[in-house]
């Protein structure tokens, strides 16, 4: 079984709470600068905007290791329950050969930018920094997906299997449940 609490499983976390305090720190000293002082500046504004995009992109890797991405999970509920690991693990699979494109192409954009030289305008940053978190998220997600899929392998990744039923059990429970209330409001108004 994947240890979601083993340090090494937690760095996006860390990561992720960072960039959201760096994020805060920007974001109050530039309503305190401009409703305070009566002054402003582009510097905030741009980090703001660069680190949520960094913490948006090293926390799908998170999603990844959690099995909280985005899914279709009734659609998991339509195939044989043998067949769910396999099918998970064929979606692991494509996301993985996607992110090796994304990580290969990413290198090429940070070369690109570290030969011509752009640099931010706020914060006269090297582009090719900003742009860096491209194939660094995606070397995560690959990193994750094959923790997934090696825990598909081995048996102990059944997540997506029992969410698919879950799924379809809850999605059946409400419509029972809803049918019930019903037929108790009518009858409480016969």
């Amino acid at each position: 079984m994947i240890d979601v609490d083993a340090w090494y499983n937690r760095i996006e976390e860390y990561i992720g709470i960072f960039c959201l305090f760096v994020m805060l720190f920007a974001m109050t000293y530039q309503v305190v600068a401009r409703f305070v002082f009566m002054t402003g500046n582009t510097w905030s504004e741009e980090l703001s905007r660069y680190i949520y995009i960094w913490f948006t992109l090293i926390t799908v890797s998170l999603a990844i290791l959690h099995n909280a991405h985005i899914k279709i999970e009734a659609a998991m509920a339509v195939f044989p329950k043998r067949w769910r690991p396999k099918l998970v693990a064929l979606g692991l699979v494509i996301l993985i050969v996607y992110c090796l494109f994304v990580v290969f192409y990413g290198v090429k954009m940070i070369q690109r930018n570290i030969r011509m030289g752009n640099v931010s305008l706020g914060l006269q940053l090297p582009m090719w920094i900003v742009y860096s978190i491209v194939p660094i998220s995606h070397v995560l997600m690959i990193i994750r997906s094959l923790q997934r899929l090696v825990g598909i392998y081995i048996g102990a990744d059944v997540k997506d299997v029992d969410e698919a039923e879950e799924a379809v059990k809850l999605a059946q429970r409400n419509l029972e449940q809803d049918a019930s209330r019903r037929v108790a409001a009518e009858n409480s108004r016969g």
